[in-house]
Formats: structure tokens, sequence, C-alpha cells
């Protein structure tokens, strides 16, 4: 899955088979919202205990709409 950074707690929530239903449209589910609540701070060396939510959904924005109602990739 590309785009998406995978650590165990994604990977519990986040897999193949969530997102192609995701994208073949057999799930009625639009985004799945991850939880994270500890995290480290990379300058500091410590944890920080803060809620943390990361939606991931599926997105189609990259196209250009030409005349006809016909799309191209975005910079074609």
């Amino acid at each position: 899955m590309r785009g998406i950074t995978l650590n165990f707690k994604n990977s519990l929530d986040i897999n193949f088979n969530t997102v192609k239903d995701m994208v073949t449209g057999k799930s009625e589910v639009k985004h799945i919202a991850v939880v994270m609540k500890t995290r480290l701070n990379p300058t500091l060396g410590h944890i920080i205990t803060k809620r943390e939510v990361k939606d991931y959904k599926i997105v189609f924005d990259r196209r250009v709409i030409t005349n006809k109602n016909h799309t191209q990739p975005y910079g074609y």
C-alpha cells in the first residue's frame, strides 16, 4: 500500500483487504481513523503523551478534467 506508513498500530486497522474494499466500494466505510496516544519527539528524544488521530481514505484528485468530461493524469 503506497503512501501509508505501516507500523503495528496501523496494521491492526489497515491492511490489503480493507483498502481493496474501500476502492471497489464493497465497504460502507469511507475512511479509517487510527488513534495514536504516544509519540516520540525526535529532537528532544523523549516520549510525549498526546492523542493524535490520522484519517486514511482513498483520494482521487490527481486528474485534470478536459473537454467532454474526460480526465487525464495531472501533468499529462
